[in-house]
């Protein structure tokens, strides 16, 4: 979700996610995710700075329930925790098929979604909650960005702008404080890729100009701040496989890039209700993979020093004072086991989530979790969970 007061991603953000190689996760849907480098760490900003992650005595999370089918990927998350909207992609066999689901007095119910004649195989990657309408956005075989919406049990699609081209998606949405959606992606050129951002002003997608940016460039994760300022993050590839951050700033009339430092890519972004923006994401150039944090004060983004020891962070949620950030993280046995993370002050401090045991036994394959929605007082976060099947979601509840 991307807002402090579940107002979807204007004031927070999530995700879920593109993706590859985060452990062993049998499906395409993490392709861009894993297997690029994270960023390093330098000083922390006075309200989010940060010391090596300890538990959080004052906070709690537990595995509840899953949405209920196997096959089932959830990589994104938003509204309130009770009448959530999650979304992502259900894969039978090798069939996917869009996948939402919404929370109606504390139970997850799937929505029917009308699928397009030849419509093939499309993932949900992002969504943002305003009212009672959910827009979510991804892709169609991997190579044309699409985008709908939900209203009450009701799912329609809109008709976003094939640029054309081989691959071609959306991976972020959010809506600004104007009323306009803001969605951004990827667009191939070549062999390499350059930022896709556009926007709905409620009757027509319009393509909006991203600076060209150096190397293969993606934007994983936008949000909107109360003065109408949009941020918009991922990362860029150059020679030798370094990936560094990419922030991208919306600045009432066009977008520019933002200075930043460091090795590695930033998958969340999120901004309180005070303006102050937070992104997250991973350093993979390290062994462990080391979870990075950036934040934004004035304008002036500065890197944080890492949230947790190791392991990757994937999306973030911002209230005035703390965030929450999610991802995953091997333990010693190397099993992927779910990461939420909390900063607040000058701390940062681990969430470890309670198992059920009602779920029944888990199949050592690895949890992954790709979106939070809610606040720091009271969350919600999804993912996958390996099972006795391919997969299934994996969902977490938790509270400070």
């Amino acid at each position: 979700m991307h807002g402090s007061e579940y107002r979807g991603k204007r004031s927070r953000r999530q995700r879920p996610c593109p993706a590859a190689s985060l452990v062993a996760m049998r499906t395409t849907s993490l392709r861009v995710l894993a297997g690029f480098a994270s960023v390093c760490v330098v000083v922390g900003i006075a309200a989010l700075a940060t010391s090596p992650a300890t538990a959080a005595a004052s906070c709690e999370a537990s595995i509840v329930p899953p949405t209920g089918a196997p096959g089932d990927l959830l990589l994104a998350v938003t509204g309130e925790p009770g009448a959530a909207v999650a979304v992502g992609i259900h894969f039978d066999g090798g069939t996917g098929r869009p996948l939402v689901v919404r929370q109606v007095a504390g139970q997850w119910q799937r929505v029917m979604i009308p699928i397009r004649n030849g419509a093939g195989t499309i993932q949900l990657q992002d969504a943002v909650t305003v009212g009672d309408r959910t827009w979510a956005v991804g892709v169609l075989r991997n190579e044309v960005p699409m985008a709908g919406w939900l209203q009450g049990d009701r799912w329609r699609w809109s008709t976003p702008i094939d640029p054309g081209g081989t691959e071609d998606e959306f991976l972020g949405v959010t809506l600004a404080e104007d009323g306009t959606l803001w969605a951004v992606g990827k667009h191939q050129q070549g062999h390499d890729y350059q930022p896709l951002i556009q926007r709905y002003d409620g009757s027509a997608w319009h393509v909006v100009a991203s600076p060209v940016v150096s190397g293969s460039a993606v934007l994983k994760d936008i949000a909107a701040a109360a003065d109408g300022t949009l941020w918009a993050v991922g990362w860029s590839v150059h020679d030798g496989g370094v990936t560094v951050p990419l922030i991208e700033r919306w600045n009432g009339s066009a977008w520019v890039v933002e200075p930043t430092a460091g090795s590695g890519l930033l998958s969340g972004v999120a901004v309180d209700a005070e303006g102050v923006a937070t992104a997250v994401g991973w350093d993979d150039s390290m062994t462990p993979a080391r979870p990075i944090a950036f934040a934004s004060s004035g304008g002036v983004w500065a890197a944080l020093t890492p949230p947790a020891p190791s392991g990757r962070l994937t999306s973030v949620l911002a209230s005035v004072g703390a965030v929450i950030a999610v991802g995953t993280v091997s333990g010693d046995t190397g099993i992927p086991q779910p990461l939420l993370v909390r900063g607040i002050g000058s701390t940062w401090s681990t969430i470890p989530p309670t198992e059920n045991p009602s779920l029944g036994p888990v199949d050592p394959g690895g949890d992954v979790l790709n979106g939070v929605a809610g606040t720091a007082d009271a969350f919600l976060a999804v993912g996958t969970r390996d099972t006795a099947e391919p997969f299934g979601s994996l969902v977490v509840s938790g509270g400070c």
